[in-house]
């Protein structure tokens, strides 16, 4: 199997998993910020921003290395750690909202500007990590030669489709585990 092959498989999953990281988040946000479309805004916000963030300065620094496949792979590792620590954090943000007075005592703006800021403690490092991957993972791959840059267009494909089916799955397929803040 090629290169190319193996790492849009990576890829596949890597999107898949980030959509999986997304819908699990939507469903325990509401839990702290409560349900509205602000809220959801503002992770949805600081998701795609964390993307766009991570794309550009590790897709920067991914151009210089020598092994950007191992750097694909220590982004995904910690990626994983940082996803796995955000049911800890989230309960200890829901705590501090609550004890902020959440929505009902600081009022509308300032109560957006807190989601903000929490909902960047809670998903910033992880969502600034994803937007590394692809730059990483596509530069292990393009050769010099593909002046039409149909690898990247594969692999963009390859992991928007996983995060694709990454988002059936979370939405469709829910695992009867309670969450951590029941």
């Amino acid at each position: 199997m090629a290169i190319q092959t193996r790492v849009a498989f990576l890829l596949f999953g890597s999107g898949f998993c980030a959509l999986i990281y997304q819908t699990t988040w939507l469903r325990e946000f509401p839990l702290i910020f409560g349900i509205s479309t602000a809220a959801s805004a503002v992770m949805l916000a600081v998701f795609m921003a964390g993307i766009g963030v991570g794309g550009i300065i590790l897709g920067r620094r991914s151009e210089t290395i020598d092994r950007p496949l191992a750097f694909y792979a220590k982004l995904e590792l910690l990626i994983a750690a940082t996803a796995a620590l955000s049911p800890l954090v989230i309960w200890m943000v829901r705590y501090l909202y609550i004890a902020l007075g959440g929505a009902e005592a600081m009022g509308t703006v300032l109560s957006t500007i807190v989601r903000l800021i929490l909902s960047t403690v809670i998903i910033g490092i992880p969502t600034f990590l994803m937007g590394g991957t692809l730059p990483a993972a596509a530069k292990s791959v393009v050769e010099n030669n593909d002046i039409s840059r149909g690898t990247v267009g594969i692999l963009y494909g390859t992991n928007s489709l996983g995060a694709v089916v990454g988002a059936l799955a979370g939405t469709f397929f829910k695992v009867d585990k309670p969450s951590i803040l029941e």
